[in-house]
């Protein structure tokens, strides 16, 4: 699950998930410590109602039997594939930069200013200047490396 997305595709409105790595047994205990009152879906319970719902109710208990920690576990190795996923494009783009031109001196902060500029759907077009009058452009489904004269 991810930590935020768009509401729908193309939405302004992100649902965003602050707790999603807090343990709902800590916010039960928090909002019971606070006197804060809350409203549960019903559904949540039913593990036929989702597999998330079983995953959840049946197959975490009993990996919890097992080992305590386990959730937390699962949590921190679900971060650590994000945080490769998320390197991986630059580590690629770093490579064909390097094949396609040799030598470059560039920033992490260019390669991810052009990474954001690759995912952003909004915006077809854009450019990320390089050194050495290189840029990276972006044109619709296309990517280039430019040189200016």
């Amino acid at each position: 699950m991810e930590w935020s997305r768009p509401l729908e595709k193309d939405s302004p409105i992100e649902v965003v998930r602050p707790l999603l790595n807090v343990e709902k047994s800590e916010i039960y205990d928090y909002a019971e410590k606070n006197h804060l009152k809350w409203i549960e879906d019903s559904t949540n319970k039913d593990p036929d109602y989702t597999s998330r719902n079983q995953i959840r109710n049946v197959v975490l208990p009993a990996l919890k039997q097992i080992n305590p920690n386990s959730a937390r576990n699962i949590a921190s190795f679900a971060e650590q594939i994000r945080e490769v996923n998320e390197n991986q494009l630059i580590e690629m783009l770093k490579i064909w930069l390097h094949d396609s031109i040799g030598f470059l001196p560039i920033k992490r902060s260019q390669l991810e200013q052009f990474e954001r500029l690759l995912k952003n759907e909004k915006e077809p077009h854009g450019k990320i200047d390089l050194t050495d009058g290189f840029s990276l452009v972006k044109n619709k489904d296309e990517i280039k490396i430019k040189k200016e004269r």
